[in-house]
């Protein structure tokens, strides 16, 4: 499953809304937003995750529907009138044969075979549920007799993936045995709240519903992914002062249980010329974090599959809401070519305020929320690679910050140095220097003496 088009109406900041996630008619692999506070960036991930389980299955998640409709709108004149909506497009890959088909007559068999999947999530004024249908393009919604979604969610139908991750991604407490009602649901609550996630607790979670080969087989796909295999490397960086080097899967039949995953010392760090053996909860959060989340959609993916898939064989949606959160910056600039090379057949979509992140994305792989002077959103598809833009570039073009500094003490020491390299300085010249002079050797900042001022006519 992967998303095609996304379209939100009256939808909190966004009016009229519309975004393609193609490229050259196949789904793209990522779609990074970059916005301001404010801005709406992790609203559109709500709002892919509501469509992708359908409006029945939506109500589970979100509290109150109300809280998505644009305010700004006035007041209908009746009741009934429809004020907001959620409507996307979903594609399915035709050489997944193992999809399963919610399927109710021949029609509809054979449309699921063929057609993309429309969404539709609707919100009267001041109502507190949503309402929709999910049915494929080739079955008209008028024409369906069953929302096919809805079908699909209920009964957990196997590829149908899509899992997302809010900015609370931590890792389980030991011993901690997660309750699973609906697994389509279950892999989205993050985010729209602070609910843990199953993370490294999957390892128990397989072992009691798919057995003990299963439960062994996930610790050793998490292993590969974080840290690599035979020369190849893993999601964790190689080349921070610490690295994480080594996944140790040691023990008579291998790690079967979450708290083997956390609390031995199953982590190889190497710190300078040493290496020390550390357990998951002892890393920084850089590292927890990104382990919580990995494991997580590992296993996630195994409960739906029925088994352990090899993650360049793993296809559906995975949203996240601020990818950079912990990371370092030399981190955060390998992390989506890692994630590219990984995870080959997911369509990642997520959000970010680091331009750290941009170096890994390709042309159209960045799209820009913008305010508008009435307080909507406007979007922008730059049309730049990111991969050739400068760090400067980079600043100014997707997040509007202007000027060599960042600040205006380096623009201060900037016109500082340009005016005491001027001998003919006029006196206004001279006034604006002494100025500057003053402010610099208060705030301590080192600058180089000015040279001796001339008169512009002793020049000649």
């Amino acid at each position: 499953m992967f998303l095609r088009s996304l379209r939100l109406e009256n939808i909190r900041t966004f009016d009229r809304f519309e975004l393609s996630f193609e490229r050259g008619g196949e789904p793209r692999p990522f779609t990074v937003i970059l916005a301001e506070n404010g801005c709406g960036k992790t609203t559109v991930l709500q709002a892919i995750a509501i469509a992708a389980v359908g409006a029945t299955a939506a109500n589970k998640l979100v509290r109150d529907a109300s809280s998505y409709v644009d305010r700004r709108v006035a007041p209908p004149t009746t009741s009934d009138d429809l004020v907001a909506h959620i409507q996307a497009t979903f594609g399915f890959d035709s050489t997944d044969t193992e999809r399963d088909l919610p399927t109710v007559d021949e029609g509809d068999e054979a449309a699921a075979r063929t057609s993309d999947l429309m969404s539709i999530a609707s919100v009267p004024f001041e109502s507190k549920t949503f309402y929709g249908f999910g049915s494929f393009a080739k079955r008209p919604l008028s024409t369906s007799k069953v929302d096919l979604l809805a079908r699909a969610r209920d009964t957990d139908a196997r590829g149908w993936f899509v899992v997302g991750y809010g900015t609370s991604r931590t890792l389980p407490p030991p011993q901690w045995f997660p309750a699973i009602s609906a697994r389509s649901i279950d892999r989205l609550q993050s985010l729209f709240t602070h609910a843990p996630l199953i993370a490294t607790a999957f390892a128990d979670v397989l072992r009691q519903q798919l057995g003990d080969d299963v439960s062994r087989a996930y610790s050793k796909a998490l292993a590969e992914v974080l840290v690599g295999r035979e020369g190849t490397d893993g999601l964790l960086p190689a080349s921070l002062v610490q690295q994480v080097v080594g996944f140790e899967l040691r023990g008579q039949g291998g790690v079967r249980s979450s708290s083997e995953l956390l609390d031995a010392e199953r982590f190889v760090l190497r710190v300078g010329g040493s290496e020390l053996k550390l357990p998951a909860v002892w890393l920084s959060s850089g590292y927890q974090s990104t382990i919580a989340w990995v494991a997580d959609l590992l296993g996630h993916y195994a409960l739906d599959m029925g088994r352990v898939v090899a993650p360049n064989e793993m296809r559906g949606i995975v949203l996240i809401d601020e990818l950079d959160l912990h990371l370092h910056p030399r981190w955060q600039m390998q992390l989506v070519p890692s994630l590219r090379r990984i995870f080959p057949k997911l369509q990642f979509v997520a959000t970010t305020h680091s331009p750290l992140i941009l170096p890994g994305l390709h042309r159209g792989e960045a799209i820009v929320f913008r305010a508008k002077a009435d307080g909507r959103v406007a979007v922008d598809e730059p049309d730049d690679d990111p991969r050739l833009l400068t760090a400067s570039q980079l600043l100014r073009e997707y997040f509007g910050v202007e000027g060599l500094y960042l600040n205006s003490v380096g623009s201060k020491l900037r016109r500082y140095e340009q005016l005491a390299a001027v001998a003919a300085r006029t006196d206004e010249e001279e006034r604006e220097l002494q100025e500057l002079k003053r402010y610099l050797t208060e705030l301590g900042v080192e600058r180089s003496e000015e040279v001796e001022r001339v008169s512009p006519g002793a020049a000649l």
